[in-house]
């Protein structure tokens, strides 16, 4: 077993320590050891999921709106990346969603975040060649 010496600020100590007691985990270092399997989950996925660059946007779909494939066909058109996500979510949830955006290429963006009223397990979407958790 590997040791890893990780320093925080204080304040982000307190926040963890909150989120520890709130999901009733035994100690700070199972939430570290989850968030590191999270993360591994998060970059495997886009290892594997090399459909992005196979998918080709259809000539019909109109310019500057975001498209949702699952299984290579078109699930959903909106104007963002959320509308997108919570139509595949709804309707596709056991699936791997890829979001393509139609019209010039835009600053990419950390997370997006969608509210579900019941707790989904893991989910991951692509956008833009970047792959994003998404959160309940």
């Amino acid at each position: 077993m590997t040791v890893i010496n990780l320093h925080i600020k204080d304040e982000e100590k307190k926040k963890l320590q909150t989120v520890v007691e709130l999901r009733n985990l035994k100690s700070m270092s199972e939430l570290m050891r989850n968030l590191i399997k999270e993360r591994i989950k998060i970059e495997e996925f886009a290892q594997n999921t090399q459909f992005s660059d196979i998918i080709k946007l259809p000539d019909y779909i109109p310019k500057n709106k975001f498209v949702g494939f699952v299984n290579g066909s078109v699930i959903a058109v909106g104007d963002t990346p959320s509308e997108v996500a919570q139509v595949a979510a709804e309707k596709f949830p056991d699936f791997p969603l890829i979001i393509k955006y139609n019209g010039p290429k835009q600053k990419s963006n950390e997370y997006y975040f969608l509210n579900f009223t019941e707790l989904r397990c893991w989910k991951y979407i692509q956008l833009e060649d970047r792959t994003y958790p998404i959160v309940p």
